[in-house]
This record gives C-alpha cells, structure tokens and sequence, in this order.
C-alpha cells in the first residue's frame, strides 16, 4: 500500500488563531474556549454558549465578500502550506478536499437581517459566499491550487469523507499533493436548530461523563497537506506522519440518533483498520467522536467495546470537543490535526470536566494536561447525523 505523508497542518479555532498556539492550549487543556456566544443574540436559547474561534488577530484583505469559513480556510490552509515546505510551483498540481457545513449562512443571516423589511440593496457577491463549497473554491482560488476541487457535506464527519476521497487519489497515483481539511461556522439557525433537538448542553459539555448532558457547538477552519511518501522524498520533506487508512459506513437507522449498540461505528473502525491494513491492538489512542450527548456516547462506548474490548494494553482515549466544541463539517479535520500532532510529540490532549467515566478498561480516557504516551498508531473517529460515520487512522512518522 503506498504510504502517504502528512507535510503540513493549520487551523484556526477557539483554542487559538493559529496551530502551535492551538495546540500547546489543547496540551495545556485550556478551559476557557466555551463562552457565551458574542456575534449574534442567542440569550433566548436553552444555551447560548459556543467555542468561538478567535478571529481577532487576523488580517486578511480579500477582495470580494467572505465568511467566517472563507476567512479561516485560507489562513489554516496557509499555515498548512508553509509548514510542509511545498514550493508555489507543486502548487498548481494540488488538489483541494474540504469538507463543509454552514458556509456562508452566517454571512447570508446577516444580509437577511439588514434587508428584511427594507429596500436596502443587495450586493450579489455577499450571496456568493453563502454556499458550503465557497471555503474550497476560495482555497483553490487565493492559492493558485488547480488540481481537483471538491466539497463534501455529509454533516459532522464531512471533513472525513473529504480526506478519504484525497487518500483515494493519491494512492491511485492520479494526484501527487492534496490540501485537505474542513471548515464551519457557527450560525443563528444552526444554533437555534441543535437547541431545538436539545442536543446542547447549558454549560460546558462534558464528553463520556456520567451525568453528560449535551454538546456545545464550535467553529474552526482545520487543513493537512498530504502528498505520497515518494513526493516528499523527492524534495528533502520531513513527514509528520502518516495517513494509513480511513472507513465508512452508513448507519440506516435515523436521522438524528446513533443505534445503541453503535453498529454503524464498528464498521467504520473495522473498515478503516482493514484499509490501513492493522490490527485493532495496534492502536494505542483514539480520538473519539464524544458529543457529550447521551445518546452518542454511549454508542460509540458499546462500539469501541466491540471493537477493542478484548484487547490486554490499556487503549487511550480522548475527547477534544470538551474544548473546540463540535465543529460540525470540520470537526473531522480539526480532530485528525490534533491526533496528527499527538504521534508527532507523543503527548495527548486532555478530556475536560469529567467526573465519572462511563468507559471502563481496557479504555483509559486522558483527563490529565499534558499527558505523555508512546504512540505509534491512533484513530479518529466522526459520526454524524444521518449516520454517516467516518474514521480515520494515522501512524507516527518515526
């Protein structure tokens, strides 16, 4: 199986304006990301906090109309470029695979409320930005990436599918680079939407805990660059690590709800170990989908039972959004950004705010900061709803 590379990753999220920042807050288990939202009103909510990315710092000029995922896209995408050390002359054969969400609708939200009622004039570009493929045809535009461009929505593990399709290309040999990742923003609707299915929880949530009662919603832009094993010989690049396989299943239950027993995950995982070609006792630390709603945590408890229960070492787990919040569309990416960096410096983001776990060994869930492991393979797993469930797996770069 052709081995493909990880040169490269950014992102933007609540955990910081730019990746080594992000990261060393996510070692440092920061426990501030999840605030009252601050750009639209939602005092009215059952919640009305989010993980916000933090978008002060930055300053981009872009010359037409763009959203907050455009924004974060092309500054993630940027980190992620000048990290893997590719040349602008690869960059006109790269491929752009972003799994997406909301787009432009906080944009489109905005422009709604302004002429509501009113003559004001409509400028067509701010329309432009409202469609979920906007982040990736502005990646590919703003830096000259002419290779294949897709975007893929599949709700939460979007971002999954998105880099399963570039795995694809690139080991059938039809790409050499690929920039993939996901981005989503917060919006009104989505917000109101989620409050509505009473899947939020009022305060800061609290992944695989006993008494767990819902996500929070976040936001992030989350990008690698992925190019064969050869092409990064080729010019002297160093990888971070490797993308070793990923699974997908369906989970043709329901719209909204996981079955109990997580079938739909099990297949996934067993499908991207077999695609990775690895045993189950191999992993040493997943990077769990973990929503902090009932109903998804104990799910996927049931199908990381199944699927690692028997083994003898202990299996380290994680859940990230206890401090990104659930990204959506780009939860996918931002959580296989930071299992790409946990193999690279061998250290594992904390689970906040968890009192009781609901995960009993073999499974040791990481509650302490800065948490050192050796690590040589990891998964990272996203259910979304519909029960599109995505998994990915990595090995350390050695």
């Amino acid at each position: 199986m052709k081995s493909i590379a990880v040169t490269g990753v950014g992102a933007v999220s609540a955990l910081g304006p730019n990746i080594e920042e992000g990261w060393q807050n996510a070692l440092n288990a920061a426990d501030d990301t999840i605030q009252p939202i601050v750009y639209f009103d939602a005092s009215g909510e059952r919640s009305n906090l989010a993980a916000q990315a933090k978008l002060e710092s930055i300053a981009l000029d872009l010359p037409h109309a763009h959203s907050r995922s455009d924004l974060m896209s092309i500054c993630a995408v940027q980190e992620a470029l000048d990290m893997s050390g590719l040349s602008r002359r690869d960059y006109h054969k790269a491929g752009v695979f972003v799994g997406a969400g909301t787009g432009g609708l906080h944009l489109s939200e905005q422009v709604y409320k302004r002429c509501y009622g009113s003559k004001s004039v409509i400028d067509f570009d701010e329309f432009l930005a409202h469609n979920g493929d906007a982040s990736a045809q502005w990646v590919a535009s703003y830096f000259g990436l002419k290779g294949p461009c897709r975007a893929v929505m599949t709700a939460c593990s979007s971002s999954v599918l998105a880099i399963g399709e570039a795995l694809d290309q690139l080991r059938l040999g039809l790409l050499d680079v690929a920039v993939v990742g996901g981005a989503d923003s917060i919006t009104q609707l989505t917000h109101a939407g989620f409050n509505s299915l009473q899947a939020v929880d009022a305060a800061p949530c609290r992944p695989f805990d006993a008494d767990r009662a819902g996500m929070n919603l976040g936001e992030c832009a989350a990008f690698l660059v992925l190019e064969s094993h050869e092409h990064a010989l080729e010019r002297g690049a160093k990888p971070i690590a490797f993308l070793r396989g990923y699974g997908l299943s369906c989970d043709a239950h329901h719209m909204t709800a996981p079955p109990d027993d997580g079938d739909g995950a099990v297949r996934a995982m067993n499908a991207a170990l077999a695609n990775a070609e690895i045993a189950a006792d191999q992993i040493q630390v997943v990077n769990a989908h973990a929503t902090a709603t009932p109903l998804n945590d104990s799910a996927e408890t049931c199908a990381l039972t199944t699927v690692f229960g028997s083994r003898n070492e202990p299996l380290y787990v994680t859940g990230t959004k206890s401090m990104t919040g659930h990204c959506l569309g780009a939860a996918g990416a931002m959580e296989a950004v930071l299992t790409v960096l946990s193999l690279r410096d061998q250290m594992i983001p904390r689970t906040l705010r968890n009192q009781t776990s609901i995960l009993q060994e073999p499974f040791h869930l990481v509650t302490k900061p800065r948490f050192k492991a050796k690590l040589q393979f990891a998964l990272s797993n996203s259910f979304a709803f519909g029960g599109n469930n995505g998994v990915l797996v990595f090995e350390q770069a050695g």
